[in-house]
């Protein structure tokens, strides 16, 4: 079993439908389905059609042995899914900017 995820904010329900998925990303539960797929991310959209669904972006990192950076970027909250979230912080705060 994978360890759990390390949540900094976010509703109960999401991170509950989050969790499952990363526990078993290929379980028929989760209606998973890859959006687009690159080296470094995959987005991923979960919950089965005509249901509330959830769009995910999975980063990836580079492990193991003479990969330092990942781990520095992130000691200094540069990783990827940190420069999201804090761009993601700052747009929830402010009014849409297309016409309504």
């Amino acid at each position: 079993m994978k360890p759990p995820l390390d949540w900094i904010e976010g509703a109960q329900e999401i991170r509950d439908r989050v969790e499952e998925w990363w526990q078993a990303p290929l379980a028929p539960s989760s209606h998973a389905r890859q959006i687009s797929h690159s080296k470094h991310r995959s987005v991923i959209h979960l919950g089965p059609p005509g249901d509330s669904a959830l769009i995910i972006k999975y980063f990836r990192e580079k492990r193991g042995p003479g990969a330092p950076l990942p781990l520095i970027k992130r000691i200094l909250g540069r990783a990827p899914w940190q420069r999201e979230w804090q761009a993601l912080k700052k747009l929830a705060g402010s009014k849409p900017i297309a016409p309504a």
